[in-house]
């Protein structure tokens, strides 16, 4: 078997070796099990096996392997590193998840919490949990899943997930593009595995919570939901005509007028130059036209002139400088220097 040397750049490998990496590729290996193989790194694999195989073959590699499904060890590692970040930010949910729990809670629907939440910040389930927090389904771990009536439900920030009835999808930012193009893929995916998806936005557990109280009430019937209520079926989560407007008047209020501080004439204690305060700590505190200003007058000895720091320099010693305007020599050559004059 044909040993690839360790080497960090593609152009330092030999044909030979660069063949055998991209033949390893085609036959399924991931870079982990070429890395492991050769002794090559992810960064010389990446642009050797660039475009010869396609996502959707990868996965079904991966699938062929028995990788592809998120196994019990798959699931322990999610929690440790979900538990990591619980730890590392303090942080076990956002506001909104926390709301939405009352709100299930309300209806009668109890949820259960990873075992690592709850060990970290002392949680309990709830009684009769049938709604499950932060649950795993195969690459994506979801907000709250109803595993018996195979239901998803995605508690979404408004601006973060681009609400549609705040903002228009032409003109979003970088983040909320990325976010909603891997909400609309999760959405697609979860769907594909018979899981009904319900967004549920910020604003609507804010500001309409009755109205998501009464979507969510027949929840609580045990009878399965997958006679799809038309309602269920719609990305947007709210059904009055006025919202729309109603909730841009919510997030977008204008900000309540301040009467302008009237402007108080000064005259500058070092220069001279008169200029204008607003603003009671200016008007308390400022007594120069600028920042220069007030360093100049917090000097200890006055500075000369360039010119009779120049007639000096010609006549005396630093010293003698220094003596004279009561600093060092030091000083009086760092005058020089800022004068430009050596």
């Amino acid at each position: 078997m044909l040993k690839v040397r360790i080497l960090y750049m593609a152009r330092n490998l030999t044909q030979d070796e660069k063949d055998y990496i991209i033949k390893l590729y085609k036959e399924g290996l991931t870079y982990r099990e070429i890395n492991e193989k050769t002794g090559a790194a992810n960064n010389t694999i990446a642009p050797l096996v660039k475009g010869i195989r396609s996502l959707k073959e990868s996965i079904k590699i991966a699938r062929d392997k028995g990788k592809y499904q998120l196994t019990d060890e798959g699931r322990r590692k999610l929690s440790e590193s979900g538990k990591k970040s619980c730890q590392k930010t303090g942080k076990a949910w956002t506001e909104p998840e926390r709301q939405f729990k009352e709100v299930l809670n309300e209806i009668g629907l109890g949820v259960k919490f990873p075992d690592y939440i709850k060990e970290i910040f002392g949680l309990e389930d709830d009684d009769n949990p049938t709604i499950y927090f932060q649950y795993p389904l195969q690459r994506y771990v979801c907000d709250y899943v109803d595993l018996k009536n195979k239901i998803v439900f995605r508690v979404n920030g408004d601006f973060w997930h681009a609400n549609p009835l705040l903002y228009d999808k032409d003109n979003l930012t970088k983040i909320q593009k990325f976010n909603v193009s891997r909400d609309k893929n999760k959405k697609i995916y979860l769907e594909s595995k018979g899981f009904e998806v319900i967004d549920v936005w910020e604003s609507e557990i804010k500001w309409n919570r009755e109205n998501l109280i009464g979507r969510l009430g027949k929840l609580a019937n045990p009878l399965p939901l997958h006679g799809r209520d038309p309602q269920f079926e719609s990305e947007i989560a709210h059904f009055d005509e006025d919202w729309s407007e109603r909730l841009k008047e919510l997030w977008f209020k204008k900000p309540k007028g301040r009467p302008k501080a009237e402007k108080e004439k000064r005259t500058c204690l070092e220069c001279g130059k008169e200029f204008f305060v607003s603003g009671k700590r200016d008007k308390k505190r400022r007594k120069f036209c600028s920042s220069k200003c007030s360093n100049m007058n917090s000097r200890r000895a006055k500075r000369p002139t360039k010119e009779e720091l120049e007639k000096d320099i010609e006549e005396m010693s630093w010293l003698a400088i220094g003596k004279k305007y009561g600093v060092s020599d030091n000083a009086v050559r760092k005058w020089a220097k800022a004068y430009k004059i050596i």
